[in-house]
């Protein structure tokens, strides 16, 4: 099955299926209905790329151990997410994913207090928080000998 938009247009080539979606909202402008893809190679750019879209990206794992270096091997690191009833496992791994923002059985959640932005190649800086107020300071030190 190929897709008409973005990178979906090579799942059918690495053996990921769209499970629904995948097709171009009419119209002008650059939309995609709500899509998911199941299974594809870790290779896949549906997997790789940094896709700003209402895109799920479904692949088997057997361990957490083996989940871990496959999600952090890419190039970006803006938000990662897992759901799971096991709390102590939430607890031990939510640390773990390069990204900077992690939601536990949530997804979107924001507070202005809280900075947001990501890691490796995803985006520079963050926003909110007090490091958001960073870019807006200029930071002096100034030191002097009294002697």
């Amino acid at each position: 099955m190929t897709a008409t938009a973005g990178a979906l247009h090579t799942v059918a080539d690495t053996g990921g299926d769209i499970a629904f979606g995948g097709s171009r909202v009419p119209g002008s402008g650059f939309f995609l209905e709500p899509t998911a893809v199941v299974g594809p190679a870790d290779t896949d750019p549906v997997v790789t790329d940094e896709i700003f879209g209402p895109v799920l990206v479904v692949q088997p794992f057997d361990s957490v151990d083996e989940l871990l270096p496959r999600a952090n091997g890419g190039r970006y690191g803006l938000t990662a997410g897992a759901w799971t009833t096991d709390v102590r496992k939430a607890h031990a791994v939510s640390h773990q994913p390069q990204a900077g923002t992690v939601w536990v059985n949530t997804f979107a959640d924001y507070n202005a207090a809280a900075p947001f932005g990501g890691f490796k190649s995803s985006g520079i800086g963050k926003d909110c928080g007090p490091e958001g107020l960073d870019k807006y300071l200029q930071t002096q030190t100034i030191w002097m000998s009294l002697s």
